[in-house]
């Protein structure tokens, strides 16, 4: 499975404005405000949970641990800054990337 820093430079090749990333679903980017999948190689929940906990900082990690949602910001330097959002609901873990 590809990393973080990957789908954020494949996400900004398909000039998307969004990444979303759910347990057991294949990585989804938003173009023009449709929604496509970004390949179709599911990402499993223990996979997803390392690829979130690898880029956050540990403080914002704890926080998304506690509460189940968090928020900060990730830069691939000289390409982009993105707004990261980590989530739980029904389907698990999950984060968008903007």
């Amino acid at each position: 499975m590809a990393g973080i820093d990957t789908l954020l430079r494949a996400m900004l090749s398909a000039r998307a404005s969004d990444l979303h990333l759910t347990a057991d679903q294949p990585p989804r980017i938003r173009v023009d405000g449709s929604m496509k999948n970004l390949g179709d190689q599911v990402i499993p929940r223990e996979t997803l949970r390392k690829l979130l906990e690898e880029i956050a900082p540990a403080n914002i990690w704890a926080e998304f641990v506690e509460a189940k949602d968090a928020d900060f910001a990730y830069e691939l330097p000289t390409l982009a800054r993105f707004r990261a959002n980590y989530f739980r609901d029904i389907s698990g873990r999950g984060a968008v990337f903007r």
